[in-house]
């Protein structure tokens, strides 16, 4: 499409990339934005179907994508030397429990909810034509976070999840939250009630 070699680059985003919501270079012109385009259309569908840490590059670029510029349009072909220099990665599906080291600064008892005492009054809805089940139980782990006014332009945070079953990731999003949050709390909050949500989905 460009007629150029891909640059070698073992990152989607340039270390310390200035945001892009905040960059003055010339705007595109209709045959360049409609190349950006296809190469962020070409990048969502990767993400989506199993690329899941090119989800902060989607996030910035999707912010800019009704009216991008030069840098944005280099940002988006530099993730293609990316993509070719990793073409390997894969998506390993494993059942076993994901392993994970905690911080030896957290009290990691402390971060260990008892819901059986605090919601014994609770109980769960069992379908009794369920299927006796295969096997051990599988472990849902879901790691969530928010940048707290990560747009510098509209002041929204950003939100970031994956959800794992066993080892296996099988959910991962990267986006902007639907409203400004005046505080770091305020983004975090709205952040877990995603990653609730998405809990119940799964």
């Amino acid at each position: 499409m460009f007629n150029r070699e891909l640059e070698k680059v073992t990152t989607p985003l340039p270390v310390g990339c200035p945001r892009l919501e905040e960059d003055k270079s010339p705007f595109l012109k209709l045959k360049e934005h409609r190349q950006f385009q296809c190469l962020l259309g070409m990048l969502q569908w990767l993400h989506t179907i199993g690329r899941p840490e090119l989800g902060p590059l989607m996030a910035n670029l999707n912010s800019v994508g009704t009216c991008p510029c030069e840098k944005h349009l280099e940002i988006a072909i530099r993730s293609f030397g990316y993509l070719k220099q990793t073409k390997g990665k894969k998506i390993k599906i494993d059942s076993s429990p994901l392993e994970f080291v905690i911080r030896e600064s957290l009290d990691y008892e402390q971060l260990q909810p008892d819901f059986l005492e605090d919601y014994a009054y609770g109980r769960e809805e069992v379908d009794p034509n369920m299927p006796t089940p295969f096997g051990a139980p599988l472990q849902l782990m879901i790691l969530v976070d928010a940048d707290h006014a990560h747009d510098r332009l509209t002041g929204r945070s950003l939100t970031g999840i994956i959800i794992f079953v066993g080892s296996t990731p099988v959910y991962w999003s990267t986006k902007r939250q639907g409203a400004v949050a005046t505080s770091t709390y305020h983004a975090e909050f709205a952040a877990l009630k995603e990653a609730t949500e998405q809990a119940i989905n799964i």
